[in-house]
């Protein structure tokens, strides 16, 4: 075999690994401030109710901001969630995965579906996962395959996902929102507003700047 020959052959077997490479998203959840909105009364933070325009009632709620999640070409999400503290101060400890008072994880993810025409990357699903806390802290741990392979569009193997939005939300007033993270209640949460009802968003997907 030439040298040429080798080269070329190289190439080919790089170019073959780099398509088949494993991929993944992993991003920080990172606290959201203090935030009165008089026109409600409420905290945008966490829920709580308010009263004062200086944002100091709603000050008490944090979370960590080294909590974060990751998610894998297998579709499965896995995250940790640390140091969650109501308008209180008081460190969370929740019922267990699907009771009333879960926080959800709220995960957007728009699709880039070959339709032929623009815009690509524009059809959005908003997931819904409920979390459960002991002192503060918890753990997410689901496969998403069953889920996202449910939709009108379903994702299969190669498809491109692009992390859009979402954090760490208040408890929504029940009975909205029902259900544990098997794959049949998560699929029944696909774009459910009424998860979004607890009026807080203790974090948000991204970074915070320093």
């Amino acid at each position: 075999m030439t040298a040429r020959s080798i080269a070329v052959l190289a190439a080919l077997v790089a170019l073959e690994t780099t398509a088949l490479a494993a991929t993944k998203a992993q991003m920080n959840i990172v606290p959201t401030k203090p935030d009165c909105f008089l026109g409600s009364g409420g905290c945008l933070n966490n829920g709580a109710s308010c009263s004062q325009p200086d944002n100091s009632d709603c000050a008490g709620s944090s979370m960590s901001g080294s909590s974060k999640f990751k998610i894998d070409e297998t579709l499965v999400l896995k995250g940790s969630i640390k140091k969650v503290k109501d308008n209180t101060g008081a460190l969370i400890t929740t019922g267990a995965e699907g009771a009333a008072d879960n926080l959800v994880f709220k995960l957007s993810l728009t699709q880039c579906i070959v339709d032929n025409g623009p815009p690509n990357c524009h059809d959005t699903q908003n997931i819904y996962i409920k979390v459960t806390l002991n002192d503060g802290n918890g753990k997410l741990n689901v496969n998403l395959a069953a889920v996202l392979g449910g939709l009108s569009s379903p994702v299969t193997s190669g498809d491109p996902l692009m992390i859009s939005g979402g954090g760490l939300l208040s408890p929504p007033i029940a009975p909205n929102c029902p259900g544990d993270n098997s794959s049949t209640n998560i699929s029944a949460r696909v774009n459910d507003a009424s998860c979004e009802g607890g009026g807080g968003v203790y974090g948000a997907i991204g970074f915070s700047a320093q």
